[in-house]
């Protein structure tokens, strides 16, 4: 509490008495000396606030500029993927497709074959039956000379 009083009476005396100027023309030169200082340094730090300023708005349009690369590499992505894989169905199918036409001319060979075959087992044995008829005809002596059926039986 008495701190306080003390204090106060020292504030009370010093706004009473008036200031003793011993040299009133240096006190103006380093007031007008420190005017110039601060507006100085205002217009300092006015350009570093500009430039701060500006080096965030670029340092937005860079992140800005990484998110929309980001974005549109997912994009390229999945439209190559997309792509590619367009791309394999149309590959399947014409595998498929080539698969197919390869199997049906694989089973067409194979039906010509066994057709051929076929005829061939039918001609021998119709072969076969001639040469038994011609030799039955030979044995009953039924030989016709006849030049004009010559072939045939």
């Amino acid at each position: 509490m008495e701190d306080k009083r003390t204090y106060e009476e020292a504030i009370g005396y010093l706004g009473r008495t008036s200031p003793v100027l011993e040299s009133p023309q240096a006190l103006t030169q380093n007031i007008m000396a420190q005017v110039e200082y601060l507006a100085r340094h205002k217009r300092r730090c006015n350009v570093l606030r500009i430039t701060g300023l500006l080096s965030g708005a670029a340092a937005c349009l860079m992140l800005l500029l990484l998110v929309y690369e980001a974005a549109q590499l997912t994009l390229l992505r999945q439209e190559a993927t997309k792509a590619a894989a367009t791309r394999l169905a149309r590959q399947a199918r014409w595998d498929t497709s080539a698969a197919a036409r390869s199997y049906a001319k694989e089973s067409a060979e194979i039906d010509k074959a066994k057709i051929a075959n076929a005829i061939k087992e039918k001609l021998s044995e119709y072969s076969r039956k001639k040469q038994r008829y011609a030799a039955a005809r030979l044995r009953l002596g039924k030989n016709t000379g006849n030049p004009q059926k010559k072939g045939r039986l």
